[in-house]
């Protein structure tokens, strides 16, 4: 055999290596890993701008615990999306991070000769100029990350309506707690359904009222609306189905979904209302839809083991379908400003649960 012929057929072998496996990171060049390992049930991503993106995960560390023994020190890490670099931030020991608009909160918990106390202090401010603070005279938006006086707080007096985004004013629910996807652990079981009603302009003017209509076939059986979150790049809120009881998430409103944008002028547009059969990946998608600049994408699973292969991240195709471009479970993801990159934790382990978790990034704006 001539040397041309062992190229090709070495040529060959890595491209059908590659094609057998492009979904796991050792061939998928698509993927950009940190290589750092998350504590996904704990850790929120946040994107400082189109490229960077902040998170909490342990630094490899650890101080004694009096009581719990030995503990992993986290600290918030910097993720470099386009240069693939990461930089550790601050001291360790960080907790509740939230990021927005440039400014920054967590809590520090404090370590002395390599013992972990249990003394923390809170820290808010611009990034990289954070300082203590305390909350005496203060509330936290934890939308927007923005520390306020109490007193604008709550300034429509109107103990039903939480803050939108900088200068799109308040919404208003139909129940107490309305409807942040993040409160979903301390809601308690509703005995009427929850979904918006209004926005609050920023500025004295009249209300906006959203078209509660939309929602009377999900409301009518008992079923949430959830504010999932913002997206900027649509300017746009995404609304989702949450099932009876805020504490089984997995409740499905009679096999069928529904999400909508809301626009900050009180719009309703329906992004996608699909039907799903129970031993479908669809079972599982739950809230994770995932509308962005370049299509529609979602998370999907299975709680079977023996099917683990098909957790991953799917792409809606042109015949309407969803299709994984993505293997391994997929944790606590979040959209860059301009709808393209998405940051997520991962597991790859297709067989067995393996609870390693490490934070990647993809470009759907650059995926062939």
């Amino acid at each position: 055999m001539n040397s041309l012929s062992v190229v090709k057929t070495n040529c060959l072998r890595i491209s059908l290596m590659c094609v057998l496996t492009f979904l796991l990171s050792a061939c998928d060049t698509k993927i950009v890993d940190s290589k750092i390992r998350t504590s996904q049930a704990f850790t929120k991503i946040f994107w400082i701008d189109d490229d960077r993106v902040l998170t909490v995960a342990g630094n490899g560390n650890y101080c004694q615990h009096p009581s719990h023994g030995k503990q992993p020190q986290t600290q918030i890490l910097e993720f470099d999306t386009r240069k693939n670099e990461v930089s550790w931030y601050g001291s360790p020991r960080i907790s509740d991070l939230c990021y927005a608009n440039g400014n920054i909160r967590y809590k520090q918990s404090f370590i002395e000769d390599g013992v972990c106390l249990n003394e923390s202090s809170d820290f808010y401010g611009s990034y990289g100029q954070e300082e203590p603070i305390n909350f005496l005279d203060n509330t936290f938006d934890n939308f927007n990350c923005k520390l306020e006086p109490r007193e604008n707080a709550y300034e429509h007096k109107n103990v039903l309506s939480h803050r939108l985004v900088k200068g799109h004013g308040w919404i208003l629910g139909s129940e107490l707690d309305l409807i942040y996807q993040e409160d979903s652990l301390q809601m308690r079981d509703y005995q009427r359904p929850i979904y918006p009603i209004a926005i609050y302009p920023e500025q004295d003017g009249p209300s906006i009222y959203i078209d509660t209509n939309e929602f009377k076939p999900w409301t009518e059986q008992g079923y949430q609306v959830f504010l999932l979150r913002y997206e900027k790049f649509k300017n746009a809120y995404l609304l989702g189905l949450h099932g009876k009881n805020p504490m089984k998430p997995y409740e499905r409103p009679s096999g069928h979904s529904q999400f909508w944008w809301l626009y900050p002028d009180g719009r309703l547009e329906t992004i996608i209302k699909f039907d799903w059969q129970h031993d479908d990946f669809l079972s599982n998608v739950g809230l994770d839809l995932i509308p962005t600049k370049a299509g529609l994408f979602l998370v999907g699973g299975v709680g079977d083991p023996d099917l683990r292969y098909k957790n991953g991240l799917y792409k809606q195709m042109p015949e309407g379908d969803f299709k994984i471009i993505v293997q391994g479970e997929i944790k606590k993801f979040a959209l860059s400003p301009n709808g393209c990159k998405l940051a997520f934790a991962r597991n790859t382990h297709t067989t067995i649960n393996y609870d390693e978790f490490y934070l990647q990034a993809i470009d759907l704006c650059k995926f062939g």
